[in-house]
């Protein structure tokens, strides 16, 4: 039996490729090892303010333009 941490850190939600490649990683091994269990600890439901999509989606658009203007 393997014990699984699936930790759940993307305030993009669906949108998250993280989340997506986590969760198709969880199906694997549960899959390979059908007596696994799974602990699912979700970041978001905590409120990092520094961390909310707006703030994130801003600071990746401003490294974006910076990478294109090098």
């Amino acid at each position: 039996m393997k014990k699984i941490l699936h930790v759940i850190s993307s305030p993009r939600g669906d949108a998250s490729f993280s989340i997506k490649l986590g969760n198709a990683i969880v199906e694997k091994i549960k899959a390979a090892y059908p007596d696994s269990t799974v602990q699912e600890s979700n970041l978001l439901e905590k409120h990092f303010p520094h961390l909310e999509e707006s703030h994130l989606a801003s600071f990746l658009r401003r490294l974006k333009i910076e990478h294109q203007s090098s």
